[in-house]
């Protein structure tokens, strides 16, 4: 998942999705990041701060809504 490290909202649910339990791992990446660019160079990093982006293990792109419904799928309690 790829958030907004600037913005509260943001960190504050990238540390709630941390504190559930995973049964698919989640990897929280900060958008725009040295990392993002290197793990997602085809994403416009422009847009991952715009809205919540998901990239799924076969390069599937999740944005908004959806993005969020790909996070809850992978927590224990909300699948």
């Amino acid at each position: 998942m790829l958030y907004d490290a600037q913005c509260p909202l943001c960190t504050h649910l990238r540390h709630w999705l941390q504190r559930q339990r995973q049964l698919v791992p989640l990897d929280l990446v900060p958008a725009g990041s040295a990392e993002a660019r290197r793990r997602f160079p085809e994403l416009d990093p422009a847009s991952t701060y715009e809205e919540i982006t998901v990239v799924g293990d076969l390069g599937q792109v999740y944005r908004g809504t959806s993005a969020w419904i790909v996070c809850l799928w992978a927590l224990a309690k909300y699948r």
